[in-house]
């Protein structure tokens, strides 16, 4: 999941496009890690949704 912290560097947001790109998976497994995350609390989902959700790293 590193490869999303890596991503998201520049203004810690992102999308699940540059996640796909980033870590060279399918789209599909995408947005499991995604869900992943967000269930583990290491990111949450930015207000919008669709095709344009954004999510944000949560700081410990």
């Amino acid at each position: 999941m590193t490869n999303y912290r890596q991503c998201m560097e520049c203004g810690h947001q992102g999308v699940a496009a540059q996640y796909q790109a980033a870590a060279k998976v399918s789209k599909a497994t995408a947005t499991r890690h995604l869900a992943d995350l967000l269930e583990k609390g290491l990111l949450q989902r930015l207000p919008g949704g669709g095709r344009s959700t954004r999510y944000q790293i949560v700081e410990r």
